[in-house]
């Protein structure tokens, strides 16, 4: 071939090495688009695995702390049990304390008003750092104040178990 017929090759076919240029470069693009999606679905997969990881996760998070919260009232519930028992085994010894020094501050005053209501008639005291005998205490104060001052004390007992329990 002679120089000028291959110079009439490339008038009459000038779009052809475009053409095959553009196509090279499409071939090469798909092929890059490919390793492309490749990686994006690589990618979506990491995420999905992930995504249940998480999942499980939060999941056996939430049900740790499900038990801790049971084991915790759990807790918090025998202690309010055993609380409740010896404040009222104490109640009762108290409250029996305090009927039976309104009995003996009846019997040995008769009756400070004469109706049976008041524990008794006060002494002088002997000593300067003792009371004396009775005082004049009504019934139902006695028994008032008594039952309160258990109550507060049961309170702090409970609430030093209650602080105790390991969080």
């Amino acid at each position: 071939m002679s120089f000028l017929s291959l110079l009439a090759l490339l008038k009459r076919f000038w779009w052809a090495p475009i053409i095959l240029g553009l196509a090279f470069v499409v071939m090469v693009q798909r092929g890059a688009l490919g390793r492309k999606d490749a990686k994006i679905a690589n990618y979506a997969n990491v995420m999905k695995l992930n995504e249940e990881r998480i999942k499980s996760a939060a999941s056996t998070f939430k049900a740790d702390q499900e038990a801790q919260a049971r084991r915790i009232e759990t807790a918090q519930n025998q202690a309010t049990q055993e609380t409740a028992s010896e404040y009222s085994s104490r109640l009762r010894a108290a409250l029996a304390l305090a009927a039976q020094r309104v009995r003996n501050g009846q019997a040995s005053t008769g009756s400070a008003n004469g109706s049976g209501k008041s524990s008794g008639a006060s002494q002088p005291a002997s000593t300067a750092s003792g009371n004396g005998g009775m005082s004049v205490v009504d019934e139902n104060d006695l028994l008032i104040c008594t039952t309160n001052t258990v109550k507060a004390q049961g309170w702090l007992a409970w609430w030093k178990r209650i602080q105790a329990i390991p969080r």
